[in-house]
Order: structure tokens, then C-alpha cells, then sequence
């Protein structure tokens, strides 16, 4: 399996940023960022190398040739400040479950936004 220790990590001085992107077996891509301790970017995204901010895309394209980004959040699309430990355990559930874990995260945004809709 593949764990957080596969991503191979380059600075771009242009925006001051630490990424990396894997993609897995079954196709899910996953891109994590992070900022300097000491720079704004930190603030945003997680503060190289203890903390990062990961997204993870779908498998398959869209009519428009992109990938959709899967909901890691009730609301919002990426986990900010995550340590590698959960990256590698957000890679495993999703090497094991894949589509799977996928909908469950669908279904859990959808349920708190019409959790949302209901109160108002």
C-alpha cells in the first residue's frame, strides 16, 4: 500500500509552496500542499513537513476532461493541518474501499446540507 512516504515533495519559489501529488492503484489522485512554518502559506495550508493540506481526486474525468474532487468535509472539499500519519490512513481507506468510501463521503455532505436546509 501506499503511504505518505511515497510523495515526493518540490518547493516552487514562485508561490512559496510544498506539494506533491500519488496517484493510487485504483486511480484516486492525491495532492498535498503545504507552506513554510514561517511563511503565510502555512496559515492556509499546514506548515512543512509537520502539517498539510490534502485533496483527493475521482478516478474518472468529466466532459470536460478533469477530475472531480472528492468531499472530505461536510464543507469543504480538502482537510487542512493533517500529519502524514492521517495522510497515509486517508490513502489506505481509499486503496481499500476506493468508490466505496467515496459515496459514503457524498452522502454524509449531502445528509448535513439538508440537515442545513431543514433548520432554516
Amino acid at each position: 500500500m501506499k503511504s505518505f512516504d511515497d510523495l515526493k515533495f518540490t518547493y516552487d519559489d514562485s508561490i512559496r509552496r510544498w506539494s506533491a501529488s500519488l496517484t493510487l492503484d485504483n486511480g484516486y489522485l492525491f495532492s498535498v500542499i503545504a507552506g513554510n512554518k514561517d511563511d503565510q502559506w502555512s496559515i492556509a495550508y499546514g506548515s512543512y513537513p509537520d502539517t498539510f493540506e490534502v485533496a483527493v481526486f475521482n478516478p474518472k474525468l468529466d466532459d470536460h476532461g478533469d477530475r472531480k474532487m472528492v468531499p472530505l468535509g461536510v464543507s469543504d472539499d480538502v482537510l487542512a493541518y493533517q500529519q502524514p500519519h492521517r495522510i497515509t490512513s486517508l490513502m489506505h481507506q481509499f486503496e481499500m474501499d476506493g468508490q466505496a468510501h467515496e459515496d459514503l463521503l457524498v452522502a454524509i455532505r449531502a445528509d448535513f446540507n439538508q440537515k442545513l436546509v431543514d433548520s432554516h
